[in-house]
């Protein structure tokens, strides 16, 4: 079987629309799944920060405390 030109640019063209119907929740899902890791990501530092402020703020009392006379 033989395909002519129009049968060609019908079977590309479905052929983009089947792509774009199956590729944009693909990338939707893609998305979502780097936003959840960067979320989570984003999250750790955070809560390392606090932790270090905590730190920072408990070597401050220390060393207060021993320079008193």
């Amino acid at each position: 079987m033989v395909l002519s030109f129009p049968m060609l640019y019908n079977l590309l063209n479905l052929t983009i629309i089947i792509g774009t119907i199956l590729g944009i929740p693909y990338i939707i899902f893609i998305m979502y799944k780097r936003t959840i890791r960067l979320n989570r990501r984003l999250e750790r530092i955070e809560r390392d920060m606090k932790i270090l402020a905590l730190e920072k703020e408990i070597a401050i009392t220390k060393l207060r405390n021993s320079l008193k006379p």
